[in-house]
């Protein structure tokens, strides 16, 4: 082939091209990687890293809770509740416990006297050592053969000399020792056993009787039988002569006392073993109590010690600039301790509870700035008591226990006020020490504290914060008469003062109510939060907007007032802030007024403004009402959650006919198609519970209106029917075929958006499903059990706005009637 190298070449060249191609592609992927790795962080995780990005966003916070901690630390270690200590001391200082049901217990005194008793009626317990007969006989043979070995005119008198010739015969000797062991089991003690310290560590006293252990058997013996070294060899003596028939035997010659052992000696093992077994068979001395019996009484030399010290502690913790000082010792710092886990705790749970409309930054500042309050009201109580002479019950009516858990039950809700609650109510006991009545503290704090979180949780009008003071006057006088009966001490104290406390606890029930009708609207101001008494006034359609909105833009006001209605049904389906949401729900759309012309519900007979419009300008138009909404709310000061709704109640959701259209047009003029995201809301989704509702019921709102249709629209659509059945004899049969395929399709249409109840309850689970899809509640508070709930009570109110009534007919004359008359008014 005359082609076949210059096609070789060619091959190759081609294919070294490619291969350059690869390598400089694989070349810019491998830069671009590493790049990318460069470029992209690495996410720290961890526990310290967590715990670190918390303090850096939230550290003004935990700095408001740093000043709880200082104020509370001050009162703590203050000398201002010393006064109140000794004044709480003063009243237990005739404390007497009883009985409430019979029972019996070992009566110590008299056990202890029983075992003095026993101690001192036990004899001494005599152990008989073993093997000192032995010892004792060798020393004796050995005195015997010294004598035998003897020469009888070496003997210096007739004793030795009888015992010469007693000893030479083995059967005296057997008896001799016979008798020596006799007298050695009998036990031989020491002369001055009885003075010995062993014996008198145990055995003081003097004793008549002993007992003898021999052979692991014990024998009772009186003391005088005992024998000591003298008095043994006397009997040895006096033994051995009874036996031979020989009474002028004399023994001196082997100094009989010198070679018998002490072998008795005192065992305090086996004394305080037979002192056991004694008080063992004694009968146990026993107290009996019954029902009412005193089981704990002051003495008086106690009390009067009581009294002496409670003279000496008025005297050097006076109220005035002395109770500014400050103490620190090791029951204070235990208390700060304690009083820091209750800080960390409550500061967690605020960190984990998702309140709305609040977050998480108001949930901190503001619970740290009642707590403040709440500390230097109790400073105040503390310091008016100690400068009083009250009972124990005043300071209880002094304690403003209610203010802090109201005020947060009408800020942030129930749940931190609970939390609030149970921590005012375990450090009060803090505040109060060398008291035993921790418990009943906290019990009478926990009690008061969620009387007025129920009380306080939906107060909206003045008559309702004055119904929550009595509430908590009820509960403090009510734990005043459970506390009295619970102690006795204080009951009788409380009949007296019956009618100061009945006053006081009045008074501190007013008093919380005033202080909660003054402080939430400081409240409310200072850090942006809604109560209810504000939610009232602003679910007024006298409110200057709202009137605006019903003059300047009439249909999106009545849509307003649609979207309140079932916002406010469904808030109370699932138990959320009816209110609220049905507030939210009045203010959501008010930026439409600035341009009300250019939405559906306001237009009238005038034309769409949006059909001469490109669809980027009708996005403009529509989507800036949230803009212009916001900056209405901040001219009329609406709160922080309204603000939130009319930014969040779109989200980021897509306007999809405008974007519909966009694609239209630019397949028109044959460029490339628009970007979904320049059509989408430029706004976060929603975050709260009553956002959510407002959204969906804004959206299915205006969905189920447009089942109705558009009634120009229809009544083009009848008058062209009209015209086709009129002219059906002048046209062509394709061309009324044509017509009349048209007709029964818009029929078809209108027949599946009609207005029924299936079209609605389609409507209604299509734009829920749609938001789902959309993730526009990816970051809010609800669950789908409560979407379902939603998704029901919106049925029921659209089937309650909607509902169908029969068409009344006038009384007109029957067709034949009517024919008849104008036949006759013809003649």
């Amino acid at each position: 082939m005359p082609y076949g190298k210059p096609e070789s070449a060619q091959k190759k060249a081609i294919k070294a091209s490619e291969k350059a191609a690869a390598a400089k592609t694989e070349l810019l992927d491998s830069m671009l990687r590493s790049r990318q790795k460069e470029a992209v962080p690495q996410v720290k995780t961890g526990f310290f890293y967590s715990l670190r990005s918390f303090l850096l966003q939230h550290w003004p916070q935990l700095l408001a809770f740093f000043l709880v901690w200082i104020v509370g630390a001050f009162l703590l270690c203050s000398h201002l509740q010393k006064p109140v200590q000794l004044r709480m001391l003063e009243q237990f200082a005739k404390f007497t416990l009883r009985a409430e049901f019979p029972f019996t217990c070992v009566d110590t005194k008299a056990l202890t006297e029983l075992e003095k008793q026993t101690k001192c009626s036990t004899p001494p317990v005599l152990v008989l050592k073993e093997g000192s007969y032995r010892s004792s006989r060798a020393a004796f043979e050995a005195r015997i053969k010294t004598l035998l070995e003897s020469e009888p005119e070496q003997l210096q008198n007739e004793a030795e000399t009888t015992l010469y010739k007693l000893f030479l015969n083995t059967r005296t000797t057997n008896i001799f020792f016979a008798c020596l062991l006799d007298v050695i089991n009998s036990g031989i003690v020491a002369d001055d056993w009885q003075e010995q310290p062993t014996l008198r560590r145990y055995r003081p006293e003097s004793h008549d009787e002993v007992w003898l252990i021999v052979d692991d058997r014990p024998y009772k013996r009186d003391v005088t039988s005992l024998l000591t070294p003298q008095s043994a060899a006397e009997k040895l003596q006096n033994n051995f002569r009874e036996q031979i028939g020989n009474h002028t035997v004399d023994l001196s010659f082997f100094q009989v006392a010198e070679l018998l052992p002490v072998n008795l000696e005192f065992n305090p093992d086996e004394f305080e073993h037979l002192q056991r077994q004694k008080l063992r068979e004694a009968e146990m001395p026993l107290l009996h109590f019954k029902t009412g019996d005193p089981v704990l009484k002051v003495s008086k030399q106690n009390e009067e010690a009581l009294q002496a010290y409670l003279q000496k502690g008025r005297k050097n913790f006076r109220s005035g600039l002395q109770a500014l000082r400050l103490e620190i010792n090791r029951d204070i710092l235990l208390r700060l301790i304690l009083q820091t886990l209750f800080i960390a705790i409550f500061i967690f749970t605020l960190n984990r509870i998702h309140i709305a409309p609040a977050s998480l930054e108001q949930r901190l500042s503001v619970s740290a700035v009642a707590l403040i309050l709440h500390f230097l009201l109790s400073f105040g109580a503390f310091y008016i008591y100690g400068t009083h002479n009250w009972s124990f019950a005043y300071l209880l009516c002094l304690m403003p226990l209610a203010l802090v858990p109201a005020l947060l039950a009408n800020l942030l809700g129930g749940r931190v006020a609970v939390c609030a609650a149970v921590t005012i109510a375990a450090l009060l006991p803090l505040q109060i020490s060398q008291c035993k009545l921790q418990y009943q503290l906290f019990c009478y704090a926990a009690f008061i504290g969620l009387v007025g979180v129920a009380f306080f949780r939906r107060a909206k009008k003045r008559r309702d914060f004055l119904v929550g003071g009595a509430a908590v006057a009820v509960a403090i006088m009510l734990s005043q008469i459970f506390f009295a009966i619970d102690q006795d001490i204080l009951f009788g104290q409380f009949r007296v003062d019956f009618l100061k406390i009945l006053l006081f606890s009045a008074a501190n029930g007013l008093l919380i109510s005033l202080l909660c009708m003054a402080l939430l609207p400081l409240f409310e101001v200072c850090f942006g939060l809604v109560t209810l008494s504000t939610l009232l006034e602003l679910n007024d359609s006298n409110h200057p907007l709202l009137l605006r909105l019903s003059k300047e833009a009439p249909g999106t006001f009545q849509h307003s007032m649609n979207v309140a209605t079932i916002a406010e049904a469904a808030a109370n389906a699932i138990q959320a802030n009816a209110l609220l949401a049905r507030v939210m729900a009045l203010f959501h759309d008010i930026g439409k007024l600035e341009n009300p012309s250019f939405f559906a519900e306001n237009q009238r007979d005038e034309p769409n403004p949006h059909d001469s419009l490109p669809a980027e300008e009708s996005f403009k138009a529509i989507s800036a009402h949230i803009s212009d909404g916001l900056a209405l709310a901040q001219k009329y000061r609406l709160r922080r959650p309204i603000r939130a709704a009319i930014e969040q109640h779109h989200g980021n959701s897509l306007l999809s006919c405008f974007f519909e259209k966009a694609k239209k047009e630019a397949a028109a003029n044959g460029e490339s198609a628009p970007d979904e995201s320049s059509f989408r809301y430029p706004h976060p989704p929603p975050l709260q519970k009553e956002i959510v509702i407002v959204s969906l019921a804004d959206a299915c709102e205006a969905a189920v209106r447009a089942l109705s249709g558009n009634h120009r629209e229809r009544n083009r659509f009848f008058r062209q029917a009209a015209e086709l059945l009129e002219d059906s004899e002048h046209l062509e049969s394709g061309e009324q075929q044509k017509r009349l395929k048209e007709f029964l399709q818009r029929l078809e249409q209108e027949k599946n958006m009609a207005l029924t109840n299936e079209g609605i309850a389609n409507q209604i689970i299509k734009i829920i499903d749609e938001k789902w899809d959309d993730k526009q509640f990816a970051e809010a508070d609800i669950t789908t059990s409560e979407l379902e709930a939603i998704e029901q009570s919106f049925l029921r109110t659209f089937m309650d706005m909607y509902h169908f009534r029969p068409r009344y007919r006038r009384n007109e004359p029957e067709p034949e009637t009517k024919a008849a008359h104008e036949d006759q008014a013809r003649v």
